[in-house]
């Protein structure tokens, strides 16, 4: 037990992107960009260790589960990387508090 599973079917990597943080909020705490470039639709099952649980220690008897960032590139041959890049922004520069007549 302690140890994530996903099974993903006719996923692509856009989505696996915009979806990681959300299925591994305690692993990623940013947004993922998909810079793959692959186009395709994939079936895949992705097991890890949550990043508290591994922290804390499995238990001896318990099979060894990859950290998320292991578990990506040695079961899906992908890599994940903490990079710094250009990301659209929404801001907010007034706000009425009466709203204006249609």
């Amino acid at each position: 037990m302690g140890q994530e599973h996903v099974t993903c079917q006719h996923i692509t990597m856009a989505i696996l992107a915009d979806t990681l943080q959300e299925i591994a909020p305690r692993d990623i705490d940013m947004p993922v960009v998909d810079q793959t470039g692959l186009t395709g639709a994939y079936n895949f099952n992705l097991d890890w260790t949550p990043a508290v649980r591994a922290a804390a220690g499995a238990s001896s008897d318990a099979p060894a589960v990859p950290a998320l960032f292991e578990a990506v590139e040695a079961q899906l041959g992908l890599k994940l990387e903490n990079r710094k890049l250009p990301l659209p922004v929404l801001v907010i520069d007034r706000v009425d508090r009466t709203p204006a007549e249609n």
